[in-house]
């Protein structure tokens, strides 16, 4: 967490608040106080930003999930203040967006892969509890969404705002390499009535294990063997290619799966 909240708040310090590009989340809202009143600090602005969602955190998603936020929020602003005293690395806006997306993104993968975090993802979990929709990433989108909209507004300028959607957009894809990894599977479910057959011709192959499940097909009122398996994308080829030849008539489902825990994958 200690080492997420630096790299975090390196990136924002030293690359995007010296060429105010506002992007998502409080320290986001925060740069934008500093750039319209720079005697205030973006870290101690963000420490005093999080107050009350972590006091609507206590009330709305429970005492245990927000505590777990606390140390996140106050180191992330103390080590933003002391990489303000950095100089800033360059002018270049372009170059400013990928290194601060970059970090930031590295930064925030850190916090979510060890369950600390803060900002606008305990707000969004707030907002999905009180509206009861529980689709939190929406709400985090909606609410980083809407302070680079008004980072752009109050600057007067497009390009802050592109700027700041692309950091925006770095940052996301940055964070779920770092959180999830960058090797990435695939669930698969093969519906088959020769799923014996299949399943050791795709264990002789790949050496994944199968899990053969017994289904009816309400159509037909006909029983079907389910095989369920767990493949890196690179192995998708092998498997429909092994279905076909042994069942042309099967059917299979491929889904991503943004983490596979267990023998063969990621340690749980």
């Amino acid at each position: 967490m200690f080492a997420g909240c630096a790299i975090y708040s390196f990136g924002a310090s030293v690359f995007l608040v010296p060429n105010s590009i506002v992007t998502g989340g409080l320290t986001g809202l925060a740069t934008l106080i500093h750039i319209l009143w720079e005697r205030i600090p973006v870290g101690i602005c963000s420490i005093v930003l999080n107050i009350p969602v972590l006091i609507l955190g206590f009330i709305f998603a429970g005492k245990k999930c927000t505590f777990k936020f606390i140390p996140t929020v106050i180191f992330l602003g103390v080590t933003t203040d002391l990489f303000s005293l950095v100089p800033s690395v360059t002018d270049d806006m372009i170059m400013a967006t990928v290194c601060g997306g970059l970090l930031c993104g590295a930064g925030s993968g850190l916090f979510i892969r060890n369950g600390f975090g803060g900002g606008t993802e305990l707000l969004g979990r707030v907002i999905a509890k009180i509206t009861k929709t529980q689709n939190i990433p929406l709400w985090v989108g909606i609410c980083d969404g809407a302070i680079v909209l008004a980072g752009a507004a109050a600057l007067v300028s497009f390009e802050k705002a592109f700027y700041g959607l692309a950091t925006v957009f770095l940052c996301t894809k940055t964070s779920g390499f770092v959180t999830f990894g960058l090797k990435r599977s695939k669930l698969c479910i093969v519906i088959s009535d020769k799923g014996g057959e299949i399943a050791s011709a795709l264990i002789a192959g790949s050496k994944r294990g199968i899990t053969m499940l017994r289904g009816v097909g309400m159509y037909t009122s006909n029983e079907h063997q389910l095989l369920l398996t767990c493949i890196y994308s690179r192995q998708i080829v092998f498997l429909k290619e092994t279905v076909r030849r042994i069942d042309g008539s099967a059917f299979v489902i491929v889904t991503e799966s943004s983490e596979v825990l267990g023998k063969g994958f990621g340690q749980l």
